[in-house]
């Protein structure tokens, strides 16, 4: 579900995730939700790691302006284990890349979470541009 709060600059989505499978004796499937920044993102600063299940980083765009970028992970957290990474131009597997023309790669900021999700999680991303 994607929420555009009235009269604040953000966007807010939630993603609730449920591992459905009767079989309780395997490893539990791993989710993985990943964010790709994209070409206009130059810098990405960790702010917030995951205390109390919150993490954040603020982004620096080419022309100098702002985003916050928050992710909280809602559910035990002891089941989740959730593993939170930021990767650029990484190989395998292939994440993290822009092709501004044929045969021409650049690396790029992409957030990956991967957690499990037996027993239900939510994932709340909230996405929070300059103020108008």
């Amino acid at each position: 579900m994607v929420r555009i709060p009235a009269g604040r600059p953000e966007v807010v989505i939630d993603d609730i995730l449920f591992d459905l499978s009767p079989d309780t004796t395997t490893v539990q499937a791993r989710v993985t939700i990943q964010w790709h920044l994209g070409k206009d993102v130059r810098r990405v600063e960790e702010t917030q790691a995951g205390q109390n299940g919150v993490w954040e980083w603020k982004l620096t765009t080419r022309r100098g302006e702002h985003v916050r970028v928050q992710m909280e992970v809602r559910g035990d957290a002891a089941l989740l284990r959730p593993e939170v990474s930021v990767v650029r131009g990484e190989e395998q597997p292939r994440l993290g890349w822009y092709s501004p023309r044929q045969y021409v790669k650049r690396g790029v900021p992409l957030i990956r979470l991967t957690l499990g999700a037996r027993g239900g999680a939510h994932v709340e991303t909230r996405i929070r541009t300059p103020g108008p």
